[in-house]
């Protein structure tokens, strides 16, 4: 059971008057740092880190590196990074850690709408499967049930409307007593089910979702099909999929307008794609070079993810892109980074 107090702290993180100064505004990137842990004799691993216009808080220490944090998003209040310890979800506060369920779980995606913060995941109880789950200001939402077997790994607020994304595979039990789970993939829209797509007998084809978006009344989900050995980046419209352009991995979405972006890979390395045209991105020539997130304030479309830098001998450093160009205020030039976030000077939400 989650402490009774913690929605409560939570709410009042996001919509409390006074206090402490606000965050600043600029780049929050989210990543992991190599701070010279050592396990056994050996190097350990990174720690998972967040930057504030380049400066680096570490969210825990080479003696509890059981932590992998997966979103970030900012308040006027505070800095909020959404993950798992200890094999339990959790989110950082300026980053003292906070659980959010005593079951094993994980927290995968955050976002900040109207003063509330919301937080996707997954639950399981022992000798039951995972079920998807959001968090509204700390306090559990299921998503799935009747013995399916589903998670929840983004999420989007949009006019008040939550929707989840994540797969609810479907249950089924044999005479013999042997359950199995048919693939369903989509999304949840205030907790009903919308499914793109349900595997059905003979149907190779399978199908994984990695990010959601809405404009309006248009939902946008991004990720790949698959048949046999061959995938597919694709992008959703409303349920309708169309294949993108020379991409080999599709990792990112966000609607901006009448525009989608998508950020992934092709062939080359790093790219972004703007209603289906690949959008260049500088000093990706040549080298190698990923994207992982992308997100859009005040109309300036920034991606994140890394690079071989030749400035830096080819050594692979986290790499941020404004509007298709190189960006070097904030970034930092060590470790890795894989989500961000941009606070407005005016402190809107993006």
């Amino acid at each position: 059971m989650v402490d009774g107090n913690r929605a409560a702290v939570l709410s009042l993180l996001v919509v409390a008057c006074g206090g402490p100064s606000p965050p600043p505004a600029g780049l929050y990137l989210l990543g992991a740092l190599d701070i010279g842990c050592q396990l056994d004799s050996d190097p350990g691993p990174s720690i998972d880190t967040y930057w504030v216009n380049g400066e680096a808080e570490v969210l825990t220490d080479c003696d509890n590196w059981n932590v992998d944090a997966t979103g970030i998003a900012v308040t006027d209040e505070a800095v909020l990074v959404a993950g798992e310890a200890d094999n339990r979800a959790a989110y950082w506060d300026d980053g003292a850690v906070e659980f959010l369920s005593e079951l094993e779980s994980a927290a995968s995606s955050i976002v900040v709408s109207g003063g509330d913060a919301y937080i996707s995941g997954h639950e399981r109880q022992q000798g039951s499967p995972t079920r998807a789950v959001y968090w509204k200001n700390g306090e559990p939402q299921v998503l799935s049930h009747g013995g399916n077997r589903a998670v929840a790994i983004d999420i989007a607020v949009s006019a008040g409307d939550i929707y989840v994304l994540g797969p609810d595979d479907e249950a089924r039990t044999d005479e013999d007593g042997f359950t199995s789970y048919l693939p369903r993939e989509g999304y949840w829209v205030n907790g009903t089910r919308v499914d793109l797509f349900e595997q059905v007998e003979g149907d190779d084809r399978a199908v994984s979702l990695t990010s959601i978006a809405v404009q309006g009344d248009d939902v946008f989900v991004v990720g790949e099909q698959t048949l046999f050995a061959d995938s597919t980046p694709t992008l959703w419209t409303n349920g309708v999929p169309s294949a993108i352009e020379e991409a080999v991995e599709a990792r990112a979405v966000a609607a901006d307008g009448t525009d989608v972006y998508v950020a992934g890979m092709t062939s080359s390395g790093a790219a972004l794609w703007r209603n289906g045209t690949l959008v260049p991105l500088a000093g990706t020539d040549g080298v190698c070079s990923s994207a992982s997130d992308v997100t859009i304030t005040d109309g300036d479309v920034h991606v994140v993810g890394g690079r071989c830098d030749p400035d830096e001998d080819g050594r692979y450093v986290p790499a941020v892109w404004k509007n298709g160009e190189l960006v070097s205020d904030g970034v930092p030039q060590e470790g890795s980074t894989h989500a961000l976030f941009v606070r407005s000077p005016s402190g809107d939400e993006p």
